[in-house]
């Protein structure tokens, strides 16, 4: 339901924004804070269940087509979330694409990707599965942009575990 809400409010504010000519090609380096929701469970007896927070940065390439963006982006978390007898998920790595609507300063766009977990002192080694999302970036100058974004991850991992995650980020990128 949060996702539904998120994203009618991104349609909203894109379709009343003035569009004014910006270029978004280049590449772009940032960070990101995020807040984690998630829910894991092994296939036996352990179901986990919580919030936390996550910060982290991002690296990428975007190319303007005109009223569309697309970039490639390379997404790296590094968090400590005590996952009970599974360890803990130390760090998260994600790729992913970015397919956007050109509205001028503004950036309305769709996420895809993949990323893989770490987990540390537990049974399982690694955790790996696909994501999706939505986000909206706003370019405060030439080199310097803001966003909130808002991804759903699914993974499964070895021994049965599975689950998955909400993701809500506010970024901020410095543009090359």
């Amino acid at each position: 339901m949060l996702i539904i809400r998120v994203c009618l409010l991104v349609l909203m504010v894109s379709a009343s924004l003035r569009a004014q000519a910006e270029d978004w090609s280049g590449a772009y380096v940032g960070g990101q804070i995020t807040r984690l929701k998630f829910d894991i469970n092994d296939g036996a007896a352990l179901s986990l269940d919580g919030i936390k927070g996550t910060s982290g940065l991002h690296a990428g390439y975007a190319q303007d087509f005109g009223r569309f963006v697309t970039a490639a982006e390379l997404e790296y978390d590094r968090t400590v979330i005590d996952l009970d007898t599974l360890g803990e998920l130390d760090n998260a790595l994600r790729i992913r694409t970015l397919w956007g609507y050109d509205r001028g300063r503004y950036l309305p766009y769709a996420v895809i990707g993949y990323g893989w977990g770490d987990l540390r002192g537990g049974p399982v080694d690694t955790s790996e599965g696909p994501l999706f999302g939505i986000g909206v970036t706003y370019l405060m100058s030439p080199t310097i942009s803001v966003g909130a974004e808002l991804t759903k991850h699914w993974f499964n991992g070895e021994g049965g575990l599975d689950g998955d995650a909400e993701n809500l980020s506010l970024r901020i990128a410095y543009r090359f």
